[in-house]
């Protein structure tokens, strides 16, 4: 299987311990302003565009004022894509609060105090009823993922838990540069325990291959298709800078995927993933079976968003839906 991405995946580093579940939103918001030319976004350098950090601050700044909470959980990304009218399926085990993660350090304190938001904007979402912002309480195989992203059609928000995402990937590894940054978030939590983060999945690769960061390459000629989405970590304050990718083919529509399937996977080959807690845009590739370790740890209810890029891009283009562009 090829590596394929989508074109113009633009890299936002998320600038708070809460916020990469925002970062990724502003990832999806700038790719879509980057083809439509914005004036925050675009070729100011040689190589590749750029999302300036002011620009992307105060697109951070907006989708945060959107979720209204700094305890970000992944209804509230949806939330805040539904308000943007970018069309998406959510799919959890558990699509309200799961109160047996109270055990969780990760968690402490926040699931009496959240419970109430986090189930309203469920029922909201339920009431609805749109065939363009989905939720299904299921157990998502990564063969779901791998297909969805495989042909650079769709990419998916996806919560991991950090410490499995760093196991055997050397001094380099985003744990490493994460504890070393603005506050000792990081620090503070149990070694032992969960460490949520949202990270953007976007390519598969079919070979086996060892836990690796690569630059990817410069982006092509603007494509009809665009966009990215991913909360827990650190990041540094930067400039965002594009990702580059394979040839776009047709978008398969996110209803397409099977409702239900869990059990174990057998899917082999290396995950290619976005991550705002990086200072650098990199697709970042992990064997299959760590980063399913990772999506499928205690703690993150194997939450998953996956957005259709041409459907993303035509329904914010139109402006059918809720929102159209954030200003």
């Amino acid at each position: 299987m090829a590596d394929a991405a989508p074109r113009h995946l633009l890299h936002v580093p998320q600038q708070a311990s809460w916020d990469c579940g925002l970062a990724c939103l502003a990832m999806i918001v700038s790719t879509l302003e980057h083809m439509q030319g914005s004036p925050g976004v675009g070729p100011s350098c040689a190589v590749a565009p750029i999302v300036t950090t002011r620009h992307a601050t105060r697109m951070l700044r907006h989708l945060g004022t959107l979720a209204a909470t700094t305890s970000t959980w992944t209804i509230d990304l949806a939330f805040v894509l539904q308000q943007l009218g970018i069309p998406f399926e959510l799919r959890s085990t558990h699509l309200g609060v799961n109160t047996g993660l109270g055990g969780l350090a990760f968690y402490s304190g926040f699931l009496d105090a959240d419970s109430e938001r986090v189930s309203s904007r469920q029922r909201e979402l339920a009431a609805l009823a749109s065939p363009l912002f989905r939720a299904v309480e299921t157990k998502t195989n990564l063969a779901v993922l791998r297909d969805a992203v495989s042909d650079g059609s769709h990419v998916c928000v996806v919560l991991t838990d950090a410490r499995r995402l760093a196991e055997r990937s050397g001094a380099a590894s985003w744990l490493s540069w994460a504890s070393s940054g603005q506050d000792d978030w990081f620090l503070k939590m149990d070694e032992a325990g969960f460490r949520g983060h949202y990270v953007l999945l976007v390519a598969w690769r079919g070979h086996e291959g060892g836990a690796s960061e690569a630059r990817a390459p410069p982006p092509e000629a603007p494509a009809a298709s665009a966009a990215v989405a991913t909360s827990a970590a650190r990041a540094a304050p930067g400039e965002a800078a594009a990702v580059g990718t394979a040839e776009a083919v047709p978008a398969t529509p996110v209803a397409s995927f099977p409702a239900e399937d869990g059990g174990e996977s057998s899917v082999t080959g290396d995950a290619g993933f976005l991550d705002p807690g990086a200072p650098v845009a990199r697709i970042r590739w992990l064997p299959a079976r760590q980063f399913d370790a990772a999506r499928l740890a205690r703690g993150t209810d194997s939450d998953v968003i996956i957005v259709s890029l041409d459907q993303a891009q035509r329904e914010w283009a139109s402006g059918a839906t809720a929102g159209g562009p954030a200003k």
